[in-house]
């Protein structure tokens, strides 16, 4: 029966991981209808409609509700 002080340690490496989230967000963008709905509503010339008001569209794409980042309903993010 081995005790504690006989086994051989194990050791275990953590690599660190990249991830762009953003890029991740705006790639699901395209396949989110909410998203989609929100930047046809805000690019239209016409007034913004009351269920849109609160959203912003930042230049590269990202859709903000009162300052928050919207993030699509995936499993994945």
């Amino acid at each position: 029966m081995a005790d504690a002080l006989s086994r051989r340690p194990q050791l275990f490496f953590l690599m660190p991981i990249k991830v762009d989230l953003r890029k991740q967000v705006l790639e699901h963008f395209l396949r989110d209808s909410w998203y989609l709905k929100v930047r046809s509503g805000l690019d239209s010339k016409n007034p913004k409609e009351p269920k849109f008001e609160g959203y912003e569209l930042e230049d590269d794409g990202i859709l903000r509700s009162h300052g928050r980042m919207y993030i699509p309903d995936n499993g994945d993010l």
